[in-house]
């Protein structure tokens, strides 16, 4: 470690160098033009100085202006979160953080407020609620326990180091950007030779880190910790791109992990794009040279070498550590069950039949404008207009099967969710679909729209039929269950 001590800061040091030499050059141009040669290029003294100011204003030390980030949590609030945490700052050998804060993240982490290069400061502890309502107690301490990993073994000495010599390095390529390429270059390669060797270091103190986790909570809950995190954060990804079309250009914020998120989770959809995703990573994962993580599949295959611990399978969700007393906003919404999921799945995992009934609502509410007005009994009239369409091409009419897809999906879920706001059940049906239930009625809504679509059932007979099972008159655009 001391050795590696010293290369961080022999390259911080280096960075330093390179820019303070660099723009004492740049300053000596038009000084050396004028003693010399008794004369001034505007052009060429008007570059060099302001090559030299950005330079010079760019690796000037910043300072963080610490803003609250969520409520904050205390013994008082949160007795039984903090008689986990302090359990886990004695496994740790760590002190427990002076201030803990519970925000609405998919993340948790210790963090130093204050101090200069890691020195001085106090520690901060942000605890993300969504993340608490997904993970078991194990896995969460589990996770709790990685971070403070970092706080042991010189990785305080070390991080700061890292981390503030690349934020520099950032910002000095940043201004450098739209005044010349030609300053940006050493820059650039010093950047990309800084973050290629630190990178080793960086993913080193990772797996010790790792480890650590694993022998406070047993490798097996850290796997399921790592899991959760991976799979909250590519639904959040998915969720931000669907809640707000322009966040990447940065026009909008994103929308915070609320209740809303907590049902985008479990959805049939997302569970299926989640596995996806993670079977990808662990099969082909893609190792970025600049990320200071090592890719998840290398993490788990070093932990699966570890001791995996008892099992976690019946445990309660870590929300479950929250008092009722906490305050409102930062407390786990109230549709998100606190008690021990189904064995040994996280909440995606668990989506199927049950869950339509989420992604039917989902769908109603984007497509409220459409279903504005309509009910299963006029359902004839609005089935085959949005469940088959397309277009011609020439003298051919040619449909477009992935948007006469989502539209039968669509009025499917419609018809499913008004059928559940009126007391029908959701079930697994033979097929595997989802069927609804009441008494001895079954109704499978999505064969009833295919029938619609393809003109199987003719108006007449659908609302005498619907009439006779009284769900004709239940609107489509209906998101409260009825009286």
């Amino acid at each position: 470690m001391a050795g590696r001590a010293v290369l961080a800061v022999l390259l911080t040091i280096g960075f330093y160098v390179l820019a303070i030499g660099l723009a004492v050059a740049l300053l000596a141009v038009p000084y050396l033009e004028w003693t010399d040669l008794h004369r001034i290029n505007l052009r060429i003294t008007i570059f060099c100085l302001a090559g030299a100011a950005i330079i010079l204003l760019s690796i000037l030390p910043t300072f963080e202006h610490f803003r609250i980030p969520g409520e904050p949590a205390s013994p008082r609030s949160h007795p039984r979160l903090f008689a986990e945490l302090s359990a886990i700052a004695r496994a740790v050998g760590e002190p427990l953080p002076e201030e803990v804060y519970l925000v609405q993240d998919v993340n948790a982490g210790v963090r130093q407020r204050g101090g200069v290069m890691g020195v001085g400061g106090r520690r901060v502890m942000l605890l993300g609620v969504p993340l608490m309502s997904i993970l078991r107690i194990s896995e969460f301490r589990a996770v709790l326990a990685h971070e403070f990993g970092h706080y042991r073994g010189g990785h305080t000495q070390l991080a700061p180091w890292i981390y503030k010599t690349r934020e520099a390095i950032g910002r000095t390529l940043t201004h450098l950007s739209g005044h010349s390429a030609m300053l940006m270059w050493p820059f650039l390669q010093y950047g990309r030779m800084f973050l290629t060797i630190t990178q080793d270091i960086s993913r080193l103190q990772e797996f010790e880190a790792d480890a650590l986790a694993a022998r406070v909570a047993g490798a097996k809950a850290f796997i399921g910790g790592l899991r959760g995190v991976y799979g909250a954060s590519v639904a959040y990804a998915h969720y931000c791109r669907e809640n707000t079309p322009v966040y990447a250009d940065r026009l909008t914020p994103r929308p915070a992990p609320d209740e809303h998120f907590m049902r985008f989770l479990r959805l049939p959809r997302t569970g299926d794009l989640i596995r996806k995703a993670m079977a990808e990573e662990l099969k082909h994962p893609e190792l970025d040279a600049f990320d200071s993580h090592p890719p998840l599949a290398a993490r788990i295959a070093a932990l699966e070498k570890l001791p995996a611990g008892n099992d976690t399978s019946s445990e309660p969700l870590a929300a479950s550590l929250l008092d009722p007393i906490a305050p409102a906003n930062a407390a786990m919404p109230a549709e998100v069950p606190v008690a021990a999921p189904v064995a040994g799945a996280l909440p995606w995992e668990d989506a199927g039949a049950g869950g339509e009934q989420f992604r039917w609502d989902d769908d109603v509410r984007r497509s409220f404008h459409i279903l504005r007005g309509w009910t299963v009994g006029t359902l004839p009239d609005l089935a085959p207009s949005v469940g088959k369409v397309g277009g011609k091409i020439g003298t051919r009419w040619v449909a477009d099967e992935e948007a006469a897809r989502s539209g039968r999906a669509m009025l499917a879920g419609a018809l499913g969710l008004a059928m559940v706001r009126a007391g029908w059940v959701v079930e697994a049906g033979a097929s595997g679909r989802a069927v609804l239930r009441k008494d001895d009625a079954v109704v499978d809504p999505a064969g009833e729209i295919e029938q619609l679509v393809d003109g199987s059932i003719d108006a007449a007979a659908w609302r005498a039929k619907t009439t006779m099972m009284g769900i004709a008159s239940l609107r489509l655009d209906a998101l409260r269950r009825a009286a």
